[in-house]
């Protein structure tokens, strides 16, 4: 796990999530549901690797 970019991975997952809602047509409530669903999975992924850094971290250091 020492040799990921997990900051970036956290930095740049919220805008990898911005840039597909931008390519949802969100004319009609299908396409509305799907931004909810993005955004609330590009949170939980942030939040799993955040959970994962908090976990690794050395407090020893």
């Amino acid at each position: 796990m020492e040799n990921w970019p997990i900051l970036s991975i956290i930095t740049f997952t919220p805008l990898i999530g911005v840039l597909f809602i931008l390519l949802i047509n969100s004319d009609d409530e299908i396409g509305q549901r799907n931004i909810k669903l993005v955004a609330a999975y590009t949170t939980l992924v942030t939040f799993v690797v955040s959970t994962l850094i908090w976990i690794n971290f050395d407090i020893t250091t």
